[in-house]
């Protein structure tokens, strides 16, 4: 499995370069930015884990939505401190080319809201069902499975695309807030509302 994942790693930044949308440089630094990432993780998994565990679930909330900020921010400073900078012809040609109705905005924030939305729910999901001492294990029969995995299909599908012919699109306050809120729903279902669900219909063993 380890070398199936470091093979699928590799062909998909060798492939970023073959398509023209990333140069060698950006293929290298994700990989060496993943690699310190991955590093870290592997170091202080365990006890971050069990300090986390360790605090008041309203200091959990706390962290949880302060580290989803981290998503916005960091995209910000960076957006403040290039705001002069022009993209290349060559990028807006390739853009325009690829994607002939979409307005090609290289600090757009939607990306970044969509990750931090996403990771704000699934770790409330999470610190819930922890507070609720539930612990949930995808388990049952090979249909119970295949049950589970189009309950939970669908339960995204419905927040993903009803909220999304709901609320507003833009680069604005409101319609920011909102994106977030309808990527946290997404988590949120994910870590803890489908499981949820399978325990109520009985569908899923806890």
């Amino acid at each position: 499995m380890t070398a199936l994942i470091l093979l699928f790693i590799l062909l998909t930044g060798i492939s970023r370069i073959y398509l023209g949308v990333h140069y060698l440089t950006d293929v290298l630094t994700g990989w060496l930015i993943g690699f310190i990432l991955l590093a870290l993780f592997t170091r202080y998994e365990t006890n971050f884990i069990t300090w986390f565990r360790s605090q008041p679930t309203s200091k959990q909330v706390t962290y949880a939505v302060l580290s989803s900020l981290i998503f916005i921010l960091i995209p910000l400073f960076i957006r403040a401190l290039f705001h002069n900078w022009q993209a290349p012809e060559l990028w807006v040609k390739n853009v325009t080319a690829a994607y002939p109705d979409a307005e090609f905005k290289p600090f757009a924030l939607s990306g970044s809201i969509t990750v931090a939305g996403t990771w704000v729910g699934m770790l409330l999901g999470l610190i819930y069902l922890n507070a609720k001492k539930i612990k949930y294990t995808p388990n049952g029969t090979v249909l119970l499975r295949v049950l589970q995995l189009v309950i939970g299909l669908v339960g995204i599908i419905v927040l993903w695309m009803g909220l999304d012919q709901v609320f507003p699109d833009g680069e604005t306050l409101i319609p920011a807030l909102l994106r977030y809120l309808r990527y946290a729903l997404v988590g949120l279902w994910v870590s803890a509302l489908a499981p949820l669900v399978f325990r109520a219909l009985k569908i899923s063993r806890f």
